[in-house]
């Protein structure tokens, strides 16, 4: 097990890259809950909420899916789980892009249907509603 906080992608950074524009290296990122800060004379500052941040920086969060054991994280989720799924997605993806069916497109069917499918379970919502509908902690999972 690890202690080191991990940033989780619940977006895989390649698959991000694939709705940049050629040449594009950032997002505008809205963040709908901008920090404030206090400087010296007690003013209250709020930070900008329209940002332009690369993909390592856009839906992640750290220890996203990482599992605590008192002092220890497991990273098997991320590792195991999602790793697998994003690697695999990768190649799928890739054999159903520019409207072109590839030769390898029967064996890896099954794998783009998981990707796609497991897209809206991996985010914060989808992690909340799992753990809703299950009846867990969401200090567990999320």
């Amino acid at each position: 097990m690890e202690s080191i906080p991990k940033n989780h992608h619940y977006v895989p950074i390649w698959y991000q890259k694939r709705f940049m524009l050629p040449g594009q290296e950032k997002y505008f990122y809205l963040n709908l809950n901008p920090r404030s800060s206090r400087d010296a004379k007690e003013n209250i500052h709020k930070h900008k909420d329209l940002n332009e941040h690369s993909p390592k920086f856009c839906f992640c969060e750290n220890d996203f899916y990482s599992l605590e054991f008192g002092t220890e994280k497991s990273m098997d989720i991320e590792k195991h789980f999602f790793g697998t799924i994003d690697d695999r997605g990768s190649i799928a993806v890739e054999n159903f892009s520019n409207y072109g069916i590839k030769p390898e497109i029967h064996k890896t069917f099954n794998d783009f249907l998981l990707f796609v499918s497991s897209q809206k379970l991996r985010t914060p919502k989808g992690l909340s509603w799992i753990s809703r509908e299950l009846g867990i902690n969401n200090n567990l999972i999320y």
